[in-house]
């Protein structure tokens, strides 16, 4: 006899874990790579609506389009997101409340975005990211700055 092996289901179900937020209990799924991007995205127009509030600072203040468009490029241009950032945004009040809304929402379809920013709050975010790590073990004490080792 064959060992059955475990479905997509039975792998999922042991990847959930449980967060407790403001005294309930809410199941969630890891994060998928898609999660990151759209994270990412968010990320990236933020510098570039920084960077067209800018140029409209420059303009209202009388300086050439040529300048102001130079002046917008190059923000542009650096509106990459590096690992850096995206580490320090994800360990953030910001970053808890993606990630609780997009790992909790997945089975808790009543969780808008509203309710996530009123139960991840400025005073329980650190502990919802210490929660959220669980979701993936090579990821824990990312908040306090001890990663996995790499040996």
């Amino acid at each position: 006899m064959t060992e059955k092996k475990p479905g997509l289901d039975e792998m999922a179900a042991k990847n959930k874990t449980f967060i407790e937020v403001d005294g309930k209990k809410y199941t969630c799924s890891p994060p998928e790579i898609f999660d990151h991007a759209e994270f990412l995205g968010e990320l990236r127009a933020e510098k570039l609506s920084e960077a067209a509030g800018h140029m409209k600072v420059l303009k209202d203040a009388g300086i050439a389009d040529e300048l102001c468009m130079q002046e917008y490029d190059r923000r542009v241009d650096k509106a990459e997101v590096d690992d850096t950032e995206m580490l320090v945004a994800m360990n953030s009040l910001r970053g808890a409340r993606f990630y609780f809304g997009v790992c909790a929402g997945r089975n808790h379809p009543e969780l808008t975005k509203e309710a996530v920013i009123k139960l991840v709050t400025e005073d329980n975010w650190r502990t919802v990211i210490r929660q959220l790590n669980k979701l993936k073990p090579e990821a824990k004490n990312v908040v306090s700055g001890k990663g996995k080792k790499k040996t």
